[in-house]
């Protein structure tokens, strides 16, 4: 087969009882044989063993990868897999110099090996803006229809930190059932800490529980204008459960609270200084009724409260509530209108 530049040589024969087919692929010019698509791609893809129990090997290298705004440098894959009573054998692939606008990946490997009864993965990856790596281990029971799995070993680097995996995280998903487990475990970050303190099953009912016991403030720095500080501790909770088999929404609540709270706001040189003594935020949907409550206390201050409810959020979507500004001072804005004063003086 031919498509000029590019061509596939196939040989051999596939039979009633054995396979010897090869494949060489020679495709110096891949330009344009797709809408956006360029580069080049050379390898040997050979078919082996029998009807009953195939053998595919691939040895296939492509450099100079490009689709649209993606690019990669230098891509490998090569693997045996063979198929008897159950699937066995080993993938590699390894992707150099990936790039696209705000992406640049130095290097991703991925290593499977093993059978259905117990197979390995492992996935690295070099790069910004995030890099890291993970291992899969498994077993697939095929006549139950179920994996079982573990993913240990998994850290991120991210422009926020690094994120690590406290405990291997367990994994069971029943195909007949459409159901899939997720064990208790904890991503640990230098200024956050984010737990799952209970198995989740996640189907088409299900319930999820997820503590954010730590998240510091420091962590938005990179991403705040210089204009903006802010610093305090921040914990809360999730619990959400769901039903896609009955009508309606889902049902659950989060709460957040912050502690040691204080926001600092550059305005007309100035700087305006926000300290937060009580911090509470909650969101809760249940029996078709949403609502949002909020307290908020200034240290040497007021204090803002209040709460909004909207009772069916799919139909007539009522609005009641009521919210409460207490003792707020003003003269904390003061520094501002000191400031643009005396700019005006000066100018």
């Amino acid at each position: 087969m031919r498509w000029a530049p590019n061509s596939a040589d196939v040989k051999g024969e596939l039979g009633v009882k054995d396979l010897n087919l090869d494949a060489t692929i020679d495709a110096p010019g891949l330009d344009n044989a797709l809408p956006g698509l360029g580069g080049t791609a050379k390898g040997i893809v050979k078919v082996r063993g029998t009807v009953e129990a195939p053998q595919l090997l691939a040895d296939i290298t492509a450099r100079g990868l490009r689709w649209q705004a993606l690019s990669i440098a230098q891509a490998r894959i090569e693997g045996d897999i063979k198929s008897t009573d159950q699937i066995a054998g080993h993938l590699n692939v390894r992707v150099e110099r990936i790039s696209q606008p705000d992406v640049n990946i130095n290097l991703v490997t991925l290593d499977a090996k093993g059978s259905e009864k117990k197979h390995q993965l492992q996935l690295r990856v070099q790069g910004e803006p995030v890099s890291g790596q993970l291992s899969l281990n498994g077993s697939f029971d095929r006549g139950a229809e179920r994996w079982k799995g573990t993913l240990s070993d998994t850290r991120f680097q991210t422009p926020v930190g690094p994120w690590s995996l406290t405990r291997a995280i367990t994994l069971d998903y029943r195909n007949k059932e459409q159901k899939i487990s997720i064990g208790p475990h904890c991503w640990l970050n230098p200024n956050a800490e984010l737990c799952v303190p209970q198995t989740i099953d996640a189907g088409a009912a299900g319930r999820a529980v997820v503590n954010l016991n730590r998240f510091d403030l420091a962590m938005l720095k990179p991403f705040m204008p210089d204009t903006t500080q802010a610093s305090g501790i921040f914990s809360g909770k999730a619990d959400v459960s769901w039903d896609t088999t009955k009508e309606g929404l889902p049902q659950g609540n989060v709460t957040l609270s912050g502690r040691n709270v204080k926001v600092t706001q550059t305005v007309n040189d100035a700087p305006l200084p926000v300290a937060f003594e009580t911090l509470n935020l909650s969101a809760d949907l249940h029996n078709n009724r949403a609502e949002l409550g909020w307290l908020i206390r200034l240290t040497n201050n007021g204090q803002f409260d209040g709460k909004v409810q909207v009772s069916d959020p799919q139909g007539r979507r009522n609005l009641g509530g009521n919210v409460n500004m207490r003792n707020v001072n003003l003269a904390m804005v003061n520094p501002i209108f000191f400031a643009r004063r005396k700019k005006r003086r000066e100018c």
